[in-house]
């Protein structure tokens, strides 16, 4: 569930969030206090969170966690993490998140009474984790290479913080701390994607949004719809569809993106655009569309990172494609690292973008059919290894 802030809270907080600002950050410098006061008082639900958590009692017998998101990214990550969670019989979870990613999580994550969400300024996290009354028996941080990690910093008061911490490491290239490292060989750091399985790295992939199965809600017979999260490589993506739209002149583009992008005045009543308002919105844009388009160029540098060999990024849209049944139209370069083939996904060579659009609207129901149950038993094998590595992992 959702704590939200009762009319004496907001009254009290405002006034008092200095304060108790005081008493929580320790050990940084005058410019950094400066920053996070400031930054405090834009959210004015911190203190109202933090005055629950010092309140809140473990039941006695019972496994309890804590799930932390401490960027204002990767809620699709942590929507997954918290019902693997779920499944694995924790009877108190409790889930950090900023503000910011709080408000765009509200409508989507799993509302079950093991489950209790608050919005927490990423600077209190450490604080958090230092409360007596709050000793949990398995700690998540679904961003584990950022500014403010350190074991140190976290164990400070709660000792058994860094013999229970478990992570995900978005970007291996910048993986360099020791203590990261030992997370990583410890098999308690994960990779989204387990692209790099043959230097033993353990994969949890997060798609695990529903936890009753949902991907089927679109009918196969719908309207051609197409959509894109994120938008690049933009002249080759318009060329591409116009070629579409003159085989199919009601075929729909869906882009989610948070600047509104110029569309050429001959695509404009076919191209939608939406902005990035929540998880729920996200979903439900790409439940309403046919294929997801993954729009990376194997000859862009800027795309160089999603590849393999560079493993420094994994896509969003990927997961989205394995948690929502939706079928990706994505490069084959790309496909690899994340298990697609051409029996679950539509892929091209290079420069063969507009080929794939005209692949995929063309193709019959009973070929896309196909191609959805191949994708969900890939979705399926990648849930039941992420299981097990949770499960191996929060043991003691």
């Amino acid at each position: 569930m959702f704590h939200r802030l009762t009319l004496l809270e907001k009254l009290v907080s405002f006034p008092l969030r200095a304060i108790s600002y005081l008493f929580i950050f320790d050990g940084q410098s005058r410019r950094e206090f400066a920053y996070h006061y400031c930054k405090i008082f834009i959210s004015r639900q911190s203190f109202a969170s933090l005055s629950k958590l010092r309140k809140m009692i473990l039941l006695e017998g019972e496994r309890s966690a804590i799930i932390a998101e401490p960027t204002d990214f990767h809620g699709e990550v942590l929507l997954g993490l918290t019902n693997y969670y779920v499944d694995m019989d924790f009877k108190q979870i409790i889930v950090l998140v900023t503000p910011k990613q709080y408000e765009r999580l509200e409508g989507a994550i799993v509302h079950h009474p093991n489950v209790i969400v608050f919005p927490l300024d990423e600077i209190f996290f450490n604080h958090v984790f230092r409360l007596r009354n709050l000793k949990v028996d398995s700690y998540f941080l679904t961003t584990l290479v950022f500014r403010t990690f350190s074991l140190k910093r976290y164990c400070k008061g709660n000792p058994h913080f860094a013999e229970r911490v478990c992570g995900i490491v978005h970007t291996l290239k910048e993986a360099t701390r020791p203590e990261i490292d030992n997370l990583l060989k410890s098999q308690r750091a994960f990779l989204l994607n387990n692209y790099s399985s043959d230097e033993g790295l353990k994969e949890v992939n997060t798609s695990y949004f529903h936890r009753q199965n949902k991907q089927h809600a679109r009918q196969q017979g719908d309207k051609l719809r197409f959509i894109s999260v994120g938008i690049r490589n933009k002249k080759d993506l318009f060329n591409a569809f116009r070629a579409v739209l003159r085989v199919h002149s009601d075929a729909e583009l869906v882009l989610i993106a948070r600047l509104q992008p110029h569309i050429p005045p001959d695509l404009v009543s076919n191209i939608h655009c939406q902005a990035d308002k929540g998880y729920d919105v996200l979903f439900e844009e790409v439940q309403s569309s046919r294929f997801i388009l993954a729009l990376l160029d194997s000859k862009e540098d800027a795309d160089l990172p999603f590849l393999r060999k560079d493993r420094s990024k994994s896509s969003g849209s990927a997961q989205l494609a394995l948690g929502l049944n939706r079928p990706m139209i994505i490069e084959e370069a790309f496909a690899k690292c994340y298990g697609f083939t051409a029996e679950n996904a539509v892929l091209y060579p290079v420069g063969g973008l507009k080929g794939a659009l005209m692949q995929a609207a063309n193709m019959s129901e009973e070929a896309y059919s196909a191609m959805q149950t191949e994708l969900s038993k890939l979705s399926e094998e990648k849930k039941v290894r992420a299981l097990e590595s949770l499960t191996y992992a929060t043991r003691n």
